[in-house]
């Protein structure tokens, strides 16, 4: 009768296991789906990412092969009036009261203050007008400019090429 008694709860803590288990997954499923719907597509030389939880970006990083080290990213996203944010991220080490200057095959776009350093960097963000964001889409390369500890101008390029489509897809969300 033991034996009986003992394979009897068994097979109810067995099936109560199960239940416990599917339930959990079920709660599971709808993280999954979220992380699925993460979309990222390549343009060029730049990434349209969009993630189900945070605002849809253009994005490029600039990176240094050797050291596996970033040196520097732009992106753009829709601020909540619909209208286009431009944020640059540099190196650690350069002067924060100059500023950043963003400028498109020689000609400046933009200045910019640096909001910001941490461990990522030095970053900066301002609203740019449409006609900005129309010589980007017509340019060749944005450079981003800023002065280094030697008080010397450093720059980073980034490259335009895709970027016209990329932000086509984001103007589109």
């Amino acid at each position: 009768m033991s034996d009986y008694t003992d394979t009897l709860f068994l097979g109810r803590t067995i099936r109560a296991l199960s239940v416990i288990c599917f339930s959990l997954l079920g709660l599971l499923s709808p993280v999954t789906s979220t992380l699925a719907q993460t979309q990222e597509e390549r343009f060029g030389d730049w990434f349209y990412n969009c993630p189900a939880e945070s605002a849809c970006q253009v994005v490029q990083t600039i990176m240094n092969a050797d050291a596996n080290q970033k040196i520097g990213s732009v992106s753009f996203v829709l601020n909540e009036k619909k209208e286009t944010d431009i944020i640059l991220s540099a190196p650690l080490g350069i002067l924060i009261s100059p500023g950043f200057l963003a400028s498109v095959d020689g000609e400046e776009l933009a200045r910019m203050p640096i909001l910001v350093c941490n461990n990522n960097g030095c970053m900066g963000r301002m609203t740019l007008s449409n006609d900005v964001v129309d010589k980007l889409s017509a340019g060749d390369e944005l450079r981003l400019n800023y002065g280094n500890r030697n008080q010397t101008q450093s720059y980073i390029p980034f490259s335009l090429v895709g970027f016209s489509n990329a932000y086509t897809k984001l103007s589109k969300q």
